[in-house]
């Protein structure tokens, strides 16, 4: 599960200028244990700070020209605190209650309670106010997995427990499984995002962890979705363009989307088969069992090719 954070509890609060100009001058590899516990010691600082996220949120009800929209991907439930700097980002994280009404109008879905995930990058996670929205946990390692749907995975339970005031926590790519659910009450987390420019390409997966299974990758690239267009209505330019994709780009994951793009894309069911043949040859396991098991589909299902 994710690693604790061991802080002084009586360590002064800080101000996000503080914590965003320590940041600013010590770079932190994401990677780099001691680096990350030092960078937790001055969030759980700042979290402690009981104006760290009310002052920002009222500034920005006052002052707001578009820029949270504008640079928040992540929707309502986030603030964006500060844009950070290379390779970081400050948000604040809210968790309704299961009981309070913006949960009973609209759902669990837009607050991703009850979804058993991991991530593609690491990130810092402090409680800031509220009792804290609890989590199951698990942990895995992703290598090797294709990311197919149903694709068995070995999840080893690490148990329930939550995001109490001032616990600060490091969540590691790849590895920390859970499956957030609401808080007893409103609660409000504070996270350092860390990023790099491969992030689009690293998988992200959502589990059935009693079923010991993946369900999906979660979240696809702008690319992705290029390549696709092209596949489809690019021409003979746009398909030799995914073909050079599908054979050379660095990723696996990009490597499967453009050979299933332009299986889909071909009104010939000998082609179709014939490019899925190819990609299952693919040295990248995510690739050639991603091809395989289309092309298995498409063989089972005799699909009328004619369009």
């Amino acid at each position: 599960m994710p690693r604790d954070i061991t802080v002084d509890p009586a360590a002064a609060p800080i101000s996000q200028e503080v914590l965003v100009d320590w940041l600013m001058r010590n770079p932190v590899d994401p990677r780099d244990d001691d680096a990350m516990t030092a960078a937790g010691a001055m969030l759980h600082r700042f979290g402690t700070n009981p104006d760290a996220v009310a002052q920002a949120a009222k500034s920005l009800l006052m002052d707001d020209d578009g820029r949270q929209d504008g640079r928040n991907r992540y929707g309502g439930q986030v603030l964006i605190l500060h844009p950070g700097g290379p390779g970081w980002f400050l948000r604040a994280a809210i968790w309704p209650a299961a009981d309070d009404l913006v949960v009973r109008a609209s759902g669990t879905a837009p607050f991703f309670y009850g979804v058993a995930h991991d991530h593609n990058f690491s990130f810092l996670t402090t409680g800031h106010h509220g009792p804290g929205y609890w989590s199951d946990y698990w942990e895995h390692d992703g290598a090797g997995a294709a990311g197919l749907p149903g694709e068995a995975v070995a999840l080893v339970p690490r148990g329930r427990d939550r995001l109490t005031p001032g616990r600060t926590m490091m969540y590691r790519a790849h590895r920390d499984v859970h499956r957030q659910l609401p808080p007893d009450s409103l609660s409000v987390s504070i996270n350092i995002m860390f990023t790099d420019p491969l992030l689009p390409w690293r998988d992200q997966y959502r589990f059935d962890p009693e079923g010991g299974v993946i369900t999906g990758l979660l979240g696809t690239s702008a690319t992705e979705t290029l390549v696709s267009i092209v596949a489809h209505i690019g021409g003979p330019d746009g398909q030799e363009l995914a073909t050079d994709f599908a054979r050379t780009h660095p990723s696996a994951r990009l490597r499967a989307s453009a050979w299933l793009a332009l299986a889909d894309a071909t009104p010939k069911l000998d082609l179709a088969l014939e490019l899925l043949d190819r990609g299952a040859g693919d040295p990248a396991a995510q690739v050639s069992r991603q091809c395989r098991a289309a092309l298995e589909i498409m063989i089972r299902s005799g699909a009328d090719r004619r369009g």
